[in-house]
């Protein structure tokens, strides 16, 4: 192929609109954005200059080509969300992209396209710089906006993988499968910065910390730069580097700015090196690279006063901070834009990892087919105890019921008195048992709560919702200052509070009384409190089966009004988790009740 069955008029002209359209709104442009459009021209100049190289040098420049003007429609997608009229440079870049993909393909071999379609994958994936420069009309946030990503690409589950891969270590160590699972079940799932887990580790961080400044300050003020202050430049190099493409401005900017090998020359000899200089390119970077939210942290370092307090040392201190909260936004923010990608493949990728698992013999179904025969034999008594009848059609449930079943076991699992471990747990529950850990403590936290209103409407107390209101928040911090016995005297004054005032009088036997009750009911002893927890069990089995919430009347009736709100996020949060684990599970689920109705009818 040569230069000249390639449209590169076609392509001028589709440039040149965009150049004009970006002269025409000059102030608008952000300064990435400008450098986006003059890479394309750089990278199309280098193809119209390659009529006399040879083949694999054509195909590289139209590789490069090809990639810049990805990420320059990125840019473009981001304008048209503020310029409706930009819909025609859309359509101009797209055509332009598609007519450079037809000629990559006469070139490359299938292996070398493909791995051409994934960087350009992961240039959706990483619009990270963009979304930070052109959110002058979006609040300040801590991740950029990935709803401002355009899904033009489908990344299939093997591209999936090969991505997770890259996340899934720096995330507490969990599997491709878990950091998946995770961002499918919680949209707001964000990567935390890791803290010290104790006072103490707290302390001796921070004094590790303090003192390896403070000994770059030393070596500042006695000019041994080299000892320290050039391995720390090559780290905040690195970190800068990290957050754009290799083949942008800002990457030789950075790279040739912070040169490394002269620094190491200039330190050698005293006042020479500017350190000055080099943390101000630093911070200048950093303003054009972090999310909004940093902005304020990298103003205050570019404005400090240096001085005994807050000297160099100190700044190069805040400017690693600021570059770790960085690292995390970047993180979080293709992590996020993932999840658009994962839904659409999420049920199939997680069937096909749970399925390679049994056929590798590290993971098998036995708990799971325990857990739901006792769903059945808890659904076959329900029965005879209504029908009172020993008759095998009546004491079986139907084999395409198996959804009944299945959500029957979820309400066992959220109903059990003991917390659920990896251990114990049924292996199709395996990914969600810390979520199914957080739903038991929320329904034992709604049931409490709606058996104290009950005791208190009964001791004449008048404004339940703000009883109930108060109660919640102490229960929400029921971990914390000495645990359930500290919660147990809390709770047993809030409802001294509320009864104080009625015309009930509190004498010593009264207030014993409700100690008493209380006690019961943190401790689930209370008849009451296991009425109530059938009731709520019964709640979120009808929004299971029906997909809507119990009218008022009939919460009303069952004395569950008083937490409706908080049953009711529950039971969406529930069901969300069910209907996925259905989907996934659905084969091994059905395949396992057909052999358990079929024990049954045998017996």
């Amino acid at each position: 192929m040569t230069t000249n069955s390639i449209p590169l008029s076609d392509i001028q002209k589709a440039l040149c609109a965009i150049d004009d359209w970006f002269d025409e709104h000059r102030s608008d442009i952000s300064p990435l954005e400008r450098l986006a459009l003059e890479e394309v021209w750089n990278a199309y100049y280098a193809v119209t200059e390659a009529s006399q190289l040879a083949t694999d040098q054509l195909l590289n420049n139209l590789s490069t080509l090809y990639l810049e003007s990805i990420r320059l429609q990125q840019f473009l997608f981001d304008l048209e969300r503020r310029y409706s009229q930009n819909s025609t440079m859309i359509s101009s870049i797209s055509l332009m992209l598609t007519q450079l993909e037809n000629n990559i393909r006469q070139l490359a071999p299938s292996d070398q396209l493909d791995l051409l379609l994934e960087a350009a994958e992961r240039i959706v994936v990483s619009h990270i710089t963009t979304r930070q420069a052109t959110s002058h009309s979006i609040p300040s946030s801590p991740t950029p906006r990935p709803e401002k990503l355009e899904p033009t690409l489908t990344i299939g589950a093997e591209q999936l993988n090969r991505l997770l891969s890259g996340y899934a270590s720096s995330v507490g160590g969990l599997s491709n499968e878990q950091l998946a699972h995770e961002l499918i079940m919680n949209p707001d799932f964000q990567v935390q910065k890791a803290t010290p887990t104790s006072d103490l580790e707290q302390r001796i961080d921070s004094m590790a910390r303090k003192a390896f400044f403070d000994q770059i300050n030393d070596d500042i003020q006695h000019a041994h730069l080299e000892q320290s202050l050039l391995p720390l430049l090559r780290d905040i190099k690195t970190r800068l580097l990290s957050f754009v493409s290799a083949t942008s401005t800002f990457y030789r900017t950075i790279d040739d700015t912070l040169d490394l090998t002269l620094f190491e020359q200039q330190m050698k000899h005293p006042g020479v090196f500017d350190l000055k200089k080099v943390i101000d390119f630093v911070l200048d970077m950093m303003s054009h690279m972090a999310a909004p939210i940093r902005d304020e942290a990298i103003h205050n370092v570019k404005t400090m006063t240096v001085d005994e307090t807050h000297h160099q040392g100190h700044q190069l201190r805040l400017i690693m901070e600021i570059l770790d909260l960085m690292s995390l936004d970047l993180m979080n923010f293709r992590l996020k834009s993932l999840r658009p990608h994962l839904i659409q493949v999420a049920v199939e990728y997680e069937h096909n990892a749970f399925a390679q698992a049994m056929a590798h013999g590290s993971v098998g179904i036995a708990k799971t087919r325990q857990w739901l025969q006792q769903a059945l034999q808890r659904l076959i008594n329900k029965k005879q105890e209504r029908q009172q009848t020993s008759s095998s059609s009546s004491s079986s449930t139907s084999k395409d019921d198996w959804i009944t079943v299945v959500n029957e076991g979820y309400i066992e699992l959220l109903t059990a008195t003991t917390a659920w471990t990896p251990l114990t747990c049924p292996e199709t529950i395996l990914l969600d048992v810390g979520r199914i850990v957080e739903y038991q403590n929320e329904l034992q936290q709604v049931t409490i709560v709606a058996a104290l209103a009950m005791l208190a409407r009964n001791t004449g107390v008048k404004d339940i919702k703000a009883f109930t209101k108060r109660v919640f928040l102490l229960l929400k911090d029921q971990h914390h200052d000495g645990g359930d016995r500290i919660t147990l005297n809390h709770l047993a004054l809030e409802m001294e509070q509320a009864i104080s005032l009625t015309d009930v009088v509190l004498d010593d036997q009264r207030k014993q009384w409700i100690r008493s009750m209380v006690g019961k009911t943190l401790a689930h002893s209370d008849p009451v409190y296991g009425l109530l927890t059938q009731r709520v069990a019964s709640v979120i089995r009808h929004f299971l089966t029906f997909g809507k919430h119990m009218d008022d009347s009939a919460l009303m009736q069952s004395g569950l009004d008083p937490i409706r709100p908080q049953l009711q996020t529950l039971c969406t949060r529930i069901r969300i988790f069910a209907e996925h684990n259905r989907r996934v599970y659905a084969s091994w689920y059905q395949q396992l009740m057909d052999s358990l109705q079929q024990q049954q009818q045998r017996v």
